[in-house]
């Protein structure tokens, strides 16, 4: 086991991604980021980044094989196999990561970076009950035995960064210091545009998710994607045409990113271009995901036009996933069958579970909507104030049925 933990690869500790590319360039770059100098960046070509990715999961996995005790190989291994599911929704790559980080944890039952890794990928597929618990158990050893300064020192802050994100995640509070401006590391960064995004103040949130970029090495094209469309995510529904523009911009920098595919393609077909959303889908079918194959059916059919596979044979591929990772996927199969509008009862227990993992205003509001559409109420809204805009439609419709709790 490492006794001095080396500089890690950097995390998006949000979602879990792994940017191993990503390392901070020199502090001369002072200047305002901005969506001008965002869209100025020059990368390495896609195509070649995603080739060395596929590379590196090779060689990472060889040396991993060759030392199986060697933390760092095994962390090296387990961030480009997230890159790629992040990017490419590879998701047959979280069964190896599912595998090798509870082998490598069973194997060395006491090693924190073990834990640390698995609680990562926890995290990942929103197991945050058990990642928290694992967290817990690391700050536990780093109590009972001496370790290297460095080393308990990086241990402890990646730690706190875990446990801020899953915070994020859940919608409860955080540090203030998340709010602050100033020289952040890439994984605050991102952390304090999530704080910030969920809290309301989207134009911070935007300032946050660019300062990350001075933490970019002029090389991958990962990190300017992730950023891009982590923006677009932020002002979807508020200013859709900021929206669109950073999505446009993350699949510049990555044509093959999945998630930026598909959000784009639900922005332009609630314009009415569902034309332009079908052929954006079409690259990228054969994803393992099986969001852009529902979404290019169901933009199809609103048309006129046949998807390319039936509704049962798309509800097969989000089963498979929900067996195997229900609550990464619990938010998705109750938008699955909220759209679909074939089984509410599946609709309501899938928001009902992400809601219980997750209880924010967003994950509320799914479950209400999920509610009004199944006649049914499980009266679990605590009345929380709130100005979010799909939760206040979802209590105005719950109202307009007479689907009251408390009448």
């Amino acid at each position: 086991m490492n006794k001095v933990l080396t500089p890690r690869r950097i995390k998006c500790l949000i979602v879990g991604l792994a940017l191993s590319a990503v390392s901070v360039i020199s502090q001369a770059a002072k200047e305002p980021i901005t969506f001008e100098r965002l869209q100025a960046v020059k990368t390495t070509s896609a195509r070649i980044a995603l080739a060395n990715l596929d590379f590196s999961i090779d060689r990472h996995q060889r040396s991993f094989e060759v030392n199986p005790s060697d933390d760092e190989a095994l962390s090296a291994w387990m961030d480009a196999l997230m890159t790629r599911v992040t990017f490419l929704g590879s998701y047959s790559d979280f069964d190896l990561i599912d595998d090798q980080t509870a082998r490598g944890l069973s194997g060395q039952p006491d090693n924190p970076f073990r834990m640390l890794e698995r609680a990562r990928f926890l995290n990942r597929i929103h197991a945050f009950d058990q990642a928290s618990e694992l967290l817990q158990q690391v700050l536990l050893r780093l109590e009972t035995r001496k370790w290297p300064e460095k080393t308990l020192i990086e241990l402890k802050a990646e730690v706190a960064l875990q446990i801020k994100a899953i915070n994020i995640a859940r919608g409860v509070g955080v540090s203030a210091d998340l709010e602050e401006a100033g020289n952040r590391s890439y994984e605050t960064a991102l952390l304090s545009g999530a704080f910030l995004a969920a809290d309301g103040r989207r134009e911070l949130a935007t300032l946050a998710y660019y300062s990350a970029l001075e933490h970019w090495d002029h090389v991958s094209p990962f990190a300017p994607a992730w950023i891009a469309f982590l923006v677009g995510e932020v002002w979807v529904g508020f200013d859709d045409d900021r929206a669109r523009k950073h999505y446009e911009l993350a699949l510049q920098f990555v044509p093959q990113f999945v998630k930026a595919r598909v959000h784009l393609a639900e922005l332009l077909h609630a314009e009415g271009q569902s034309v332009q959303a079908i052929s954006l889908l079409n690259s990228v079918l054969a994803s393992e995901d099986p969001e852009p194959a529902w979404r290019y059916a169901e933009f199809s059919f609103s048309i006129g036009m046949d998807g390319v596979a039936p509704m049962e044979r798309i509800e097969a591929r989000w089963q498979a996933l929900l067996e195997h990772y229900p609550l990464a996927f619990a938010d998705h199969a109750a938008e699955f069958y909220l759209a679909g509008d074939t089984s509410s009862t599946s609709a309501i227990r899938w928001a009902s579970l992400n809601f219980e993992n997750r209880p924010t205003d967003e994950a509320l509001a799914l479950l209400l909507e999920a509610e009004a559409a199944g006649g049914l109420r499980l009266c679990r809204d605590d009345g929380r104030p709130s100005t979010h805009a799909r939760l206040m439609d979802a209590r105005r419709r719950l109202i307009d049925r007479g689907l009251l709790c408390n009448p």
